[in-house]
């Protein structure tokens, strides 16, 4: 099951961890998807490429859940839009491209 639950932020380019001892910053366009796990408003945010905090984690939008389920679907929706910008902003190499 679920064994730790993180608080989170996020602006236009970064979605904030924050732990007791040490904070994450996840680039957006390293989301590959942000899915809810449980009916308690708890979302699991899988990652392309496993951070110090592994390939997924999870976090709970709020403590009064389904009291406020609209306010926080719609936070979570305007992840997932901010999250589909960032990955159309990035950038992609040739793999024969040389850097200079």
């Amino acid at each position: 099951m679920i064994s730790k639950l993180h608080r989170v932020s996020f602006d236009d380019d970064f979605l904030y961890v924050y732990m007791r001892k040490q904070d994450y910053i996840i680039p957006l366009e390293n989301i590959e998807s942000v899915e809810i796990e449980s009916l308690g408003g708890v979302y699991k945010v899988n990652l392309y490429h496993p951070e110090q905090l592994g390939k997924e984690f999870y976090f709970k939008t709020s403590l009064l859940y389904p009291l406020n389920a609209k306010k926080m679907d719609a936070l979570v929706n305007v992840l997932r839009k901010k999250i589909d910008l960032a990955k159309s902003r990035r950038q992609t190499f040739q793999r024969n491209a040389l850097m200079s």
